[in-house]
């Protein structure tokens, strides 16, 4: 008993758990009120208003990526402040001139975009919403950088409970109006604007002297020229099966696809995100001074994140089916059914995307780009095969859920390789 209390005593002295403790909080909190209201709001949305949401969403999630050119996550790299800031004005300019692109050609694109989607002429009224979710979704990534990069957790943890509130609030009132899809994609935008407003004026000191954007773009191109194509990839492959699901089984199962995403994935991913913001604030300080502690570093979490997940993984698979349709409502099962069949695939997610950005941060983004491009062909063929054979969404996402199973796996492996050897050349140098 002695030695489990000095354990405990030690791992919470240690500086690097405390703040993963404390975003992880923040997180959890931020997500418990998304969870929360999730049962109320599967009772006044349609699973077709999931489904057109999860449609905007997606959408928003592979265009932010484009339009910010990949600067932002270069944020925590410079030494200089004001290089810091220039990278997020950057990032910025890229999204507002991409939103405004769309908005001012909203009468060309809208139309064909909703009906590739399987959107009806009401639900198509979220396509709208895109150019504002990606300034919005711009504004809350560039923020979520420059707060890591001055390691000031406490304020990461805040943002995501503010976050949660502000999107809940808008999407249940929104809802009880009778708002439909659009109600549930403005308390997205809602809810990282706020956020990101929230993290601006709490991180104290902003921009600092003056850089030359133009100097700082090209000192950075290694970003926008291999960071972003890969990011665009990932984005699609994330992304992907949700645009077509509705494309191809319609916004009803695209809703059902849209609950699990909302109340396994974003919770899951937000917790990974969490520790991943810690963990990469304090490798780009190993990169920068060239520390080999970064492989400890990498494999200890690793290890971590499979000890604590495996079992909760093990019990949303066994009870899932049960669990949404209790909660959510009868008409809701479906959605458990298809968590059973991708907890292979949450898990690995949750276990090593955390750990995705070290080879952007190594200089290895060809290797990132490669494995990106593998992953996005493997799941474009396998929904391909699912139009063409018309595969009944079961089996599509069961073959779906093992594929990325294997693709992680894949990825981890490359990454301790890519990593391996660049801690060599430092212990080298």
């Amino acid at each position: 008993m002695g030695k489990l209390t000095l354990w405990f005593r030690g791992l919470f002295n240690n500086t690097f758990v405390r703040n993963v403790a404390l975003v992880t909080t923040g997180t959890v909190l931020g997500q418990t009120i998304v969870i929360a209201v999730s049962p109320i709001l599967s009772r006044i949305y349609a699973p077709e208003d999931f489904g057109a949401f999860a449609v905007f969403a997606s959408t928003v999630g592979v265009l932010a990526i484009i339009a910010s050119l990949r600067y932002e996550i270069a944020i925590p790299l410079p030494e200089s402040g004001s290089e810091a800031w220039a990278l997020a004005k950057l990032a910025f300019l890229g999204a507002l001139v991409i939103g405004a692109v769309l908005m001012l050609a909203s009468g060309i694109w809208v139309g064909p975009f909703a009906q590739r989607m399987g959107l009806s002429p009401a639900q198509s009224r979220v396509a709208y919403l895109i150019p504002l979710g990606i300034v919005a979704t711009t504004s809350f990534q560039i923020m979520n950088y420059l707060v890591i990069r001055k390691s000031r957790h406490q304020v990461l943890a805040k943002s995501k409970v503010v976050q949660g509130l502000t999107s809940a609030s808008v999407q249940s009132g929104l809802g009880f109006a009778g708002a439909g899809a659009p109600g549930l994609a403005v308390g997205l935008i809602a809810g990282r604007l706020t956020s990101a407003l929230y993290s601006y004026f709490s991180i104290g000191e902003r921009c600092t002297g003056k850089s030359n954007l133009l100097a700082v773009a090209k000192k950075y191109v290694r970003f926008p020229k291999l960071a972003l194509p890969s990011g665009g990839i990932n984005a699609l492959a994330v992304e992907m099966p949700m645009l077509l699901t509705s494309a191809i089984f319609g916004t009803g199962v695209a809703g059902f696809y849209a609950l699990a995403q909302r109340v396994v994935v974003a919770p899951m991913s937000m917790v990974g995100k969490s520790i991943a913001q810690v963990y990469m604030a304090k490798l780009g300080e190993y990169v920068r001074n060239k520390n080999t502690d970064a492989m400890a570093l990498y494999v200890g979490i690793a290890k971590k994140l499979f000890k604590v997940s495996i079992i909760p993984f093990a019990l949303l698979a066994l009870i899932s089916p049960h669990v949404f349709g209790l909660l959510f409502g009868p008409s809701w099962q479906t959605t458990g059914e298809i968590v059973r069949v991708l907890t292979p695939a949450f898990f690995a997610q949750f276990v090593v995307v955390p750990l995705s950005q070290t080879l952007n941060y190594i200089g290895r983004q060809d290797y990132q780009l490669a494995w990106d491009i593998f992953r996005f062909v493997g799941i474009a063929t396998i929904f391909y095969f699912a139009e063409t054979l018309s595969l009944e969404f079961h089996i599509v996402f069961m073959v779906y859920g093992l594929f990325v199973l294997f693709s992680y796996l894949i990825l981890y492996i490359l990454t301790t390789v890519a990593l391996r050897s660049v801690v060599s050349g430092w212990g080298q140098g």
